[in-house]
């Protein structure tokens, strides 16, 4: 209670004044602020705490990551192996592509071992060619003398069952004791296969 200047009482009212008690019960509530900022100060600093661990976490696996990049002794060691090897293949290389070509050419070994039992046993060749041309295919000219009149009979049918070519025939000029057969053989081209 104040006095006024004219020696009158007066009375300072406050908004507390008008509020009724239980407005004041949560009085100590509010006296808990230091508290309340004190959880609130260690709940931020845990999520801080948190926060810190994820990054050291993805800095662990980022360096693990850049180190799974980085080459092994043993991958070194082996580039250097394949570049030695590869600058020792560009030395030989212009020779090998002649090479391949010739492999890749149609082979005759395994007609001319199989030609023998294919016209009979008492055949013997005179002659044998053998050629390979892109328009025409292979081509295998042989001159034989048969002495066996079964097995000339049968012969064009043998060849082509040995062979396996579509065109297989047998030339007899005259007739002898003795044949002189010229035995014919051919087959196309097969790009990228060798014939047999």
């Amino acid at each position: 209670m104040r006095r006024s200047w004219f020696g009158h009482a007066r009375f300072r009212l406050k908004t507390a004044d008008f509020l009724p008690e239980e407005a004041f019960l949560d009085h100590l509530d509010r006296r808990r602020t230091p508290m309340r900022i004190a959880w609130v100060g260690i709940f931020a600093t845990l999520c801080l705490g948190v926060a810190q661990l994820l990054s050291w976490q993805s800095q662990i696996f980022e360096q693990q990551a850049l180190d799974s990049l980085q080459p092994d002794e043993e991958v070194l060691v082996a580039r250097g192996e394949m570049s030695r090897v590869f600058v020792e293949m560009s030395t030989i290389a212009p020779y090998l592509d002649p090479l391949v070509s010739h492999i890749e050419r149609p082979t005759a070994a395994w007609l001319f071992a199989g030609l023998s039992a294919a016209v009979g046993p008492t055949a013997s060749f005179e002659t044998l060619r053998w050629s390979v041309d892109s328009k025409t295919g292979v081509q295998l000219e042989s001159t034989a003398l048969v002495q066996d009149d079964e097995a000339l009979l049968g012969l064009p049918g043998r060849l082509q069952k040995f062979t396996g070519w579509p065109r297989a025939r047998t030339l007899v000029p005259e007739t002898a004791e003795m044949l002189r057969v010229q035995i014919e053989a051919s087959q196309p081209l097969q790009q990228g296969r060798s014939s047999r």
